[in-house]
């Protein structure tokens, strides 16, 4: 069975397109920035494109030819060209692709084109990435076959995809369950003003209507679906400890808890705590 992202109501494919390229190109200089501040939202981001390209970099080598899809601000694509593939980046995003071609460092051919038809003759690559995308697709499914179609007979796909039950995110709403029963109830205006209804990290309403998730072991299956098995995963962020939403200590000790459970999430026997991982990295190949 394909597995279904938690988002229902989808919108048809030409309308979920025109949504992404407006707000991507809205957004494309603050996407970037992402990547370079160095506080725990960006952290994830620089930490994701760190763990995929060490994954890039196992790969076997071949002509080393990269499609880079979703390729953004094009940060990971020059990367990859420094590390000596031979990278094409598509985009939906007009905007995206402008800002990645004048931010260029090295021999990259940019593309603006759709992650489900992509145009590119089939078992032409060694390997494809996409990183933040296959949330925003308008098909997921056809996104990864797509992909697929592209390698050369032993080739890999790196994907990135999120979970929505995070961790500690999880925990902050435990933590306050009755608080928030006894607030619901009383009401007391005079603290109204200090309670945040919100105790995972605000992500706005583009990403929580149009940035599909997905639970536990659902997206290995949409993997067998499309015809790729999973080779190798990561796991980055488990999220913020949070009471009503308000920060219990400075951010330091956020990095340090996720960072400690992220270490402890690859040892054997902790390895169900990546179930419960915002952010999966996965190395995959085709499956015949």
């Amino acid at each position: 069975m394909v597995a279904t992202p938690r988002n229902t109501g989808e919108p048809p494919a030409p309308q979920r397109h025109r949504i992404v390229r407006e707000s991507f190109t809205q957004d494309a200089d603050r996407w970037r920035q992402e990547y370079t501040r160095r506080d725990f939202s960006s952290r994830k981001y620089r930490l994701r494109a760190t763990v995929a390209l060490g994954m890039l970099q196992r790969i076997p080598a071949g002509e080393r030819r990269l499609l880079d899809i979703g390729c953004g601000a094009g940060l990971q694509a020059n990367a990859a060209t420094r590390a000596g593939w031979q990278v094409v980046g598509v985009d939906i995003t007009l905007a995206m692709i402008r800002q990645a071609a004048a931010s260029s460092t090295g021999d990259v051919r940019w593309v603006v084109a759709a992650a489900e038809s992509l145009p590119f003759r089939a078992k032409s690559f060694d390997a494809a990435m996409m990183l933040g995308l296959i949330g925003y697709v308008a098909d997921p499914l056809a996104t990864l076959r797509a992909a697929r179609v592209c390698l050369r007979p032993g080739g890999s796909l790196i994907v990135s995809w999120h979970c929505r039950a995070v961790l500690l995110g999880i925990l902050s709403r435990a933590l306050t369950f009755v608080p928030r029963r006894l607030y619901a109830l009383f009401r007391a205006p005079q603290i109204h003003k200090y309670v945040s209804q919100d105790t995972e990290t605000p992500l706005g309403v583009f990403y929580d209507r149009f940035n599909r998730a997905w639970y536990g072991d659902e997206f290995q299956k949409l993997l067998g679906s499309a015809g790729l098995r999973q080779r190798e995963e990561r796991v980055v962020d488990f999220g913020r400890l949070r009471f009503f939403g308000l920060p219990l200590w400075p951010e330091i000790v956020d990095v340090g808890i996720s960072r400690a459970l992220e270490a402890l999430a690859h040892v054997r026997p902790f390895s169900l705590l990546k179930r419960w991982a915002f952010m999966h990295v996965v190395l995959a190949e085709p499956a015949v």
